[in-house]
């Protein structure tokens, strides 16, 4: 699935512009920002669609800051691929698919640990 699609000799290493590695950077940092905010406070609230929302407390901010980090270095993953001119683009669309895939079940423990603590008090 993910193999090596190029050879070596006629690869052309990818590149992604400034603007795109701007917005990856800038997201990775918010995600950071955010988990480090409900962390202090031991709240968070989420807002997670027009009717959805989802207000972490205590443990669950711990996990939630987890998945924040990992989902901070998926996007920092695709900078850290623009300037690897190695051909090997495929270990880190592996590696992307990895931390999207661990990032989403680690924030769904997040809000499963966090009706635990609701319901338990």
């Amino acid at each position: 699935m993910f193999k090596k699609t190029t050879p070596d000799k006629d690869y052309v290493p990818n590149k992604i512009s400034l603007g795109a590695r701007l917005a990856n950077l800038a997201l990775a940092v918010l995600l950071i920002l955010l988990g480090s905010y409900g962390i202090l406070n031991e709240e968070l609230y989420l807002p997670l669609g027009r009717r959805a929302e989802v207000t972490l407390y205590g443990v669950a901010t711990y996990v939630a800051m987890l998945a924040f980090s990992l989902g901070a270095f998926y996007f920092l993953l695709e900078i850290v691929d623009h300037y690897d001119k190695r051909n090997n683009e495929h270990i880190y669309r592996r590696l992307r698919m990895i931390f999207r895939g661990f990032a989403c079940m680690v924030f769904v423990s997040a809000i499963i640990v966090n009706l635990k603590y609701v319901y338990q008090t």
